[in-house]
C-alpha cells in the first residue's frame, strides 16, 4: 500500500498540487492511503471508496502517533509536504516532495519571527533527512538550494520531477493588448507593493495597460490599497479567488504574466502561463531561470527596474519566451508502481 502524507497541506498552490495528485493516484489501480489535514475534508479530489483517509490536525504529535501505528502497513510513502516521517521506516521506500524555499533561505521579506520559526523548522528537517529515501523537487535551482542547505543528503537521492496541472483550455481567445496578469496570493515575498508601484509609475507616463492580481481580503492592507488605486483611475483589476476554468480563461486573454517574486521552488503561475501562451516577464533570478527564458527580465528590489519592463512590452523590446520544464507526472506513479510491487 501506498501512504500519501499531506497532513500539513491545507492550502494555495501545495493543495492544488496535491489534488492533482490525488486524481493522478485515483485513475490507478493503486491501493492508497491518505493522510490529509482535516481543514481540506471538503476540499480535496474525489477519493475512491476502495482506498482509505483518515484526517488529522497538522499536529507534530499527533502525527508521530500515526506513524507509530502505521507505519508497518505501508511499501511506499510520499511525505508531501517537506518533512519525512518522524522516524525511520524500514520496510519502506520513502519519498519526501520539498517544496518549500522558506526552509532554505531567509531572502523573502518574511518578518524576523516568521524567519526565526523556518530556522527552527529548517533544524528539525535536517534531524529528519536520514528518514527519507529520495526527496521530489520541481526544478535544479531547488536541488542545488538543498545541496548547499543540507551537507547530509547525496545529489543522486534528489530527483526533479516537477508536476502540475495543465489549465490549458484549448480554445483559442484573442489576446487583450497590453494586458498585464499576476496570478498569486499576496506573501511579503510575492512582491506586489513593488510591482504595483511600478505599474502606477508606468501608467502615469503612458497611459495604457492593465494589471490584473488575485488578491483575497485575507491581506488587508493590499486589498485596500488596490482598491484606493482603483478610485483614483489605475486601471488594476482586482479578480481575488477564481476556478481553474475561470484562471484558464484569463491566462488565454493576457498578453504578459510578469512574476516578480522573489523566491520560488518552481512559480506555477509562470507554466500555467506558458501553457497558455503569455509573454513571460520574469525577475532576474536563478528561480525562474530554472524553469524557463523570460522575454523580460528586472530586478525585483528595484521599482524603475519593473516599470521599464511594463515600458519594453509595449513597445516589442523582447524575445520569444522559452519552457524549460515538463510534466513527469507519470514518472512520479511509475515510481510507486514500481516499489509497490
Amino acid at each position: 500500500m501506498i501512504l500519501i502524507d499531506a497532513v500539513y497541506i491545507n492550502n494555495s498552490g501545495g493543495l492544488v498540487l496535491l489534488n492533482y495528485l490525488i486524481d493522478t493516484l485515483e485513475s490507478t489501480n493503486l491501493k492508497v492511503y491518505y493522510l490529509l489535514d482535516f481543514r481540506i475534508k471538503n476540499k480535496h479530489s474525489l477519493i475512491k471508496k476502495t482506498n482509505s483517509t483518515l484526517y488529522l490536525q497538522n499536529n507534530f504529535i499527533k502525527r508521530v502517533f500515526f506513524y507509530i501505528n502505521n507505519a508497518c502497513n505501508f511499501k511506499v510513502i510520499l511525505c508531501f509536504a517537506n518533512i519525512p516521517p518522524p522516524f525511520l521506516v524500514k520496510n519502506a521506500k520513502v519519498y519526501t516532495y520539498f517544496h518549500n524555499m522558506n526552509y532554505l533561505t531567509n531572502q523573502n521579506n518574511l518578518s524576523k519571527k516568521k524567519n526565526f520559526i523556518f530556522k527552527v523548522k529548517s533544524t528539525i528537517l535536517s534531524l529528519h533527512i536520514p528518514f527519507s529515501n529520495y526527496w521530489i523537487v520541481q526544478s535544479s535551482f531547488v536541488k542545488q538550494e538543498m545541496l548547499l542547505k543540507f551537507k547530509n543528503i547525496c545529489a543522486e537521492n534528489i530527483l526533479i520531477m516537477p508536476f502540475y496541472p495543465s489549465l490549458n483550455n484549448l480554445k483559442s481567445i484573442n489576446k487583450e493588448k497590453y494586458s498585464f496578469l499576476y496570478v498569486s496570493t499576496a506573501f511579503p515575498y510575492k512582491n506586489h507593493k513593488r510591482l504595483i508601484k511600478a505599474f502606477c509609475l508606468f501608467y502615469d507616463k503612458y497611459k495604457i495597460g492593465k494589471l490584473t492580481l488575485t488578491i483575497t481580503n485575507d491581506f488587508h492592507e493590499l486589498y485596500n490599497e488596490i482598491i484606493l488605486l482603483q478610485k483614483n483611475g489605475y486601471p488594476i483589476i482586482n479578480l481575488k479567488y477564481q476556478t481553474s476554468e475561470q484562471l484558464a480563461l484569463i491566462y488565454k486573454k493576457s498578453q504578459f504574466f510578469i512574476f516578480p517574486s522573489l523566491i520560488e521552488s518552481f512559480g506555477l503561475g509562470v507554466v500555467e502561463a506558458m501553457e497558455n501562451n503569455c509573454i513571460i516577464i520574469g525577475p532576474d533570478l536563478p528561480w525562474i531561470k530554472a524553469i524557463c527564458i523570460p522575454s523580460l527580465i528586472f530586478n525585483p528590489l528595484s521599482i524603475e527596474s519593473i516599470a521599464l519592463s511594463f515600458e519594453n512590452a509595449i513597445y516589442g523590446k523582447y524575445n520569444d519566451t522559452v519552457s524549460l520544464t515538463n510534466n513527469k507526472i507519470n514518472d512520479i506513479v511509475n515510481l510507486f508502481n514500481n516499489d509497490n510491487d
